[in-house]
């Protein structure tokens, strides 16, 4: 059954993608928000996942009805995510510069001209695809630790799609290996790190309750002297992008180098959750955030 529902997948990621690369932007993004508004309305699962999440956040300071808009509003989101991104292949260095524009590259130019390495921390907001599509033409190629699909003809669908302008992918079975040669030998590695990292991860404090964390990014800034910066990708009411590079994370070393993990993890965690608040319907809600629980907590 579960080898039928994949083939149907592909099937329709593939007719999709067809479809929208050959239509208007702003209508293909109208099939967009009708396309988050049926998975709203279809994939219970998700949509009570995001409801409680939601309330979990935000359930002393908005009411349920703002609560349920922010909900849908995600969801619509994601599906322009979803459809700006199969229709990537058409895009143009000229596209990209008609509706992305790039805030903070110096930032971070000076340490890329010197050969160093850098992380960037990014998250599921706003159009996270729209930073590995449109990187290269605006700074210079990346690498990108992605999640691989189980559907194998999906799974080199979707990456062929990422990795169209010269930005590579890293599977994330391998990114601890290869991101450490990576930063060791000056390139920059993107991680989404704002999904639950399970038992290895390390417990942070988000939007009020513990999280678990990837260790990784901070991990790999120790071992290679990277620089670790928050880039998120911030779609405008017209549907154009700013995507903002923020100054180096200045990561703190006392010589307790755990301790150092959860003081400097907590800095792009604040970032992150500083910025979901100003724009609440742009993070993937239906995400179960914060599945596990500090042992302490279990006991």
């Amino acid at each position: 059954m579960r080898k039928i529902r994949d083939c149907l997948i592909y099937v329709f990621v593939s007719l999709t993608s067809q479809l929208v690369q050959n239509i208007p932007r702003k209508a293909s993004l109208r099939l967009g928000v009708h396309l988050g508004n049926l998975i709203y309305q279809v994939v219970k699962k998700r949509r009570q996942i995001t409801l409680k999440n939601l309330e979990m956040a935000f359930g002393k300071e908005k009411s349920q009805e703002e609560i349920q808009q922010i909900a849908r509003r995600s969801f619509q989101n994601m599906g322009k995510t979803m459809i700006e991104f199969l229709s990537s292949p058409r895009y143009t260095p000229e596209d990209f510069k008609d509706f992305v524009r790039y805030e903070g590259i110096e930032n971070i130019r000076p340490y890329i001209e010197a050969g160093k390495g850098v992380i960037f921390i990014s998250a599921h907001f706003g159009n996270w695809e729209m930073i590995m599509l449109s990187v290269t033409y605006f700074l210079c190629p990346i690498y990108a630790v992605v999640q691989e699909f189980k559907h194998t003809k999906l799974d080199s669908l979707i990456n062929n799609y990422r990795s169209q302008y010269d930005s590579k992918v890293v599977k994330k079975d391998k990114a601890v290996r290869d991101g450490l040669r990576i930063l060791k030998n000056g390139g920059i590695l993107a991680i989404l790190a704002d999904q639950n990292a399970g038992e290895n991860g390390v417990f942070i404090d988000f939007f009020g309750v513990l999280a678990s964390v990837p260790k990784g990014p901070v991990v790999m800034a120790q071992r290679t002297g990277a620089i670790l910066v928050n880039i998120l990708d911030t779609r405008q009411e017209d549907d154009t992008h700013i995507i903002t590079i923020s100054p180096p994370v200045e990561l703190e070393n006392t010589g307790d180098p755990e301790q150092d993990i959860i003081v400097n993890t907590t800095k792009f965690v604040k970032y992150l959750e500083n910025t979901i608040r100003k724009y609440p319907d742009q993070w993937l809600w239906m995400h179960n955030r914060w599945k596990t629980r500090p042992q302490k907590e279990k006991s």
